[in-house]
């Protein structure tokens, strides 16, 4: 089977690209895996190729938060969408659910009493909507708090750094940070470090996906972690396993708080 990922060395991606392979091997699949390096000319270019190989199905952990069926209709080979939280009518996908999530996360910060908590939301192709921005949102809402500041950059150590730079120059800096991804987290952790800030004392800190480097970083980060295994498995019996050539599916797994020491936890 094909897989199509982002960026393979976004640590999340490499754990879910594992997660994907070990699945297959189960079947007695062998996996073949592809880099869109976000962009939505090489993900159906990936797509058409891993077709005209013969593989048995695709898995895409697509660039586009909602992309065209046509893009994988015309690829005459079965497809299923990872990592993929809206639903793509007359396909399976299988997602996470962000608002929960982000929200959890936030709602977290805030019971360490923070009311002023930035966000470093994480740019992606099309600039649609992503629901941990909604999560955060609606932890500040239902806590009675305003809206703190946003700032967009890609979901990257340098977004995270160049994030975290912006933050701590802006007239009201936040005393906390919501980052979308853990390598933003860990960009906005150096950012902090060299401004000669400690976290999570002078600014907490917390973060979405759950890899390695939010449990190895310094302080080790609070994180909302995606279940990928889950995500995995679900992927491939759709496409290969008990769930092929049943009606379309669009699952959603439930993401889980791991609290450390970046929130002010001990």
């Amino acid at each position: 089977i094909g897989l199509v990922i982002p960026d393979n060395s976004n640590p999340f991606f490499s754990l879910l690209a594992h997660a994907v392979e070990e699945a297959a091997a189960e079947r007695g699949y062998a996996l073949v895996l592809t880099n869109s390096d976000g962009n939505v000319a090489k993900e159906r270019r990936n797509v058409r190729n891993l077709a005209a190989r013969q593989v048995d199905g695709v898995i895409v952990s697509s660039v586009l938060m909602e992309p065209g069926a046509a893009d994988f209709e015309s690829a005459e080979v079965p497809v299923v969408l990872l990592n993929h939280s809206a639903e793509a009518p007359g396909f399976n996908s299988v997602g996470v659910d962000l608002v929960a999530g982000a929200r959890a996360a936030v709602e977290h910060l805030i019971g360490h009493g923070h009311t002023r908590i930035a966000l470093a939301m994480g740019t992606n192709t099309g600039n649609y909507y992503d629901g941990r921005e909604e999560g955060w949102l609606q932890a500040l809402a239902g806590a009675g708090l305003p809206e703190g500041p946003i700032v967009r950059t890609p979901f990257t150590r340098e977004g995270g750094y160049a994030a975290g730079k912006r933050l701590l120059a802006g007239a009201e800096r936040p005393t906390a940070i919501f980052a979308t991804s853990d390598l933003q987290a860990v960009g906005i952790l150096r950012a902090l470090h060299e401004a000669g800030l400690s976290v999570p004392k002078d600014m907490a800190l917390a973060s979405f996906d759950g890899s390695a480097e939010a449990e190895y970083s310094w302080p080790p980060l609070t994180t909302v972690r995606q279940p990928a295994k889950a995500m995995a498995e679900a992927a491939v019996n759709a496409l290969i396993g008990t769930g092929r050539g049943n009606t379309p599916e669009h699952l959603i797994f439930p993401a889980d708080l791991q609290v450390r020491q970046s929130c002010g936890c001990p």
